[in-house]
């Protein structure tokens, strides 16, 4: 079944909140589905609770849910409009903002690390942050910049595989990276990579795979491992689609493309079923660092780097029908770029270790 990521927060990063942040969590899930529900409504709708009349903890909660890079955007999407109009939340959100430039005017090395990802710079007294407006493209796997193999830090943390987790460390450090990058740590997600593949590649052509791509709800690469190792639980219903944008198939599974968030998603051979055996491996940016380390563990799969995707899909599509289908080349000079989606400014300390799951079936994102 798609997946979530099931990534421990350390105190650090949801200050200490974690039990209410997941009470709030639960609160948004069920407020989405009653104000979806009412949305024809209007009656119906005027009667539902407004975020003015949650407690203050409780509002305080959910903006922060609206911000954490670990809650699906949806969620994030239904909080922006349920503050929509509330003074409250505005002021919230105001002072956030502050707390992220302070922070930053704090921080002796925010100069430096402003001007090093390429979005702000300091006026002319040295206080004021401000957002750059040229867009940050998306990494591209190079072979020259790849990360070693490491364990240094593993005994603190559930893994035992040294290649599991170095991949794993890398890709925290890769998504905690695009926060800044991508103008706040509302986008820090991934899957900006995996969504461009979906959307840049020929129809016929994407409609010819099974894809089954890794959400949020279990840690994407021991989840990969598992399923390269072990094979897929036949005891469980796997949710697949098609290479493409479907919405067809949204309605019916939630997703009208392959899950993106996780940064990998499965494919089959062409026209072929993907129970019947992965023939691909698509990764995201995040991962872009770590492709030598996966290829070197799984010699027996494709490991493909998104901007990749179109390339090798078309030419495994042209090989079994004999037609010529083209396909998007992307290089270091024409690369897609982020977009930015809102204007705060925010700033993340040194990265994190991993911590030690409490186990790979969780149900929440923290």
């Amino acid at each position: 079944m798609e997946g979530q990521e099931d990534g421990a927060v350390s105190q650090s990063e949801d200050g200490g909140r974690t039990y209410e942040l997941n009470l709030a969590l639960a609160l948004a899930k069920t407020l989405m589905k009653l104000h979806e529900a009412a949305k024809d409504n209007p009656a119906k709708k005027e009667g539902l609770q407004k975020f003015d009349d949650l407690d203050p903890e409780k509002q305080k909660d959910f903006v922060i849910l609206s911000r954490h890079h670990r809650v699906p955007q949806d969620i994030k999407d239904f909080i922006d409009g349920f503050g929509t109009g509330s003074e409250k939340f505005r002021e919230l959100v105001g002072k956030v903002h502050e707390e992220d430039e302070k922070a930053l005017g704090r921080d002796p090395e925010a100069k430096e690390y402003f001007q090093r990802v390429g979005i702000g710079k300091e006026n002319g007294n040295g206080k004021k942050l401000e957002r750059k407006k040229e867009l940050v493209p998306i990494p591209i796997y190079d072979p020259e910049d790849q990360v070693s193999v490491h364990s240094e830090g593993m005994e603190i943390t559930s893994y035992t595989d040294p290649e599991i987790y170095t991949v794993s460390v890398e890709r925290t450090k890769a998504l905690r990276t695009m926060d800044p990058e991508r103008s706040g740590i509302r986008n820090a997600l991934g899957g900006d990579g995996l969504k461009w593949a979906i959307d840049h590649i020929d129809m016929t052509v994407g409609r010819s795979f099974d894809a089954h791509g890794f959400g949020l709800k279990i840690d994407p690469v021991e989840g990969l491992d598992t399923i390269l190792r072990k094979g897929f639980n036949k005891d469980q219903l796997l949710y697949t689609t098609q290479f493409i944008r479907n919405k067809e198939v949204g309605a019916a599974i939630g997703a009208d493309h392959p899950f993106t968030e996780g940064g990998i998603i499965l494919i089959s051979d062409v026209d072929k079923k993907l129970v019947e055996g992965v023939r691909v491996i698509i990764v995201g940016e995040e991962y872009c660092r770590a492709i030598n380390i996966l290829k070197n563990k799984y010699p027996n799969y494709v490991i493909v780097p998104w901007h990749d995707a179109p390339k090798v899909l078309t030419e495994l599509y042209n090989g079994k029908t004999g037609e010529h289908r083209v396909y998007e080349k992307i290089s270091k000079d024409n690369r897609p770029t982020y977009a930015p989606d809102n204007d705060y400014l925010t700033h993340k300390g040194p990265v994190e270790i991993p911590q030690a799951q409490s186990g790979s079936e969780s149900q929440h994102p923290w």
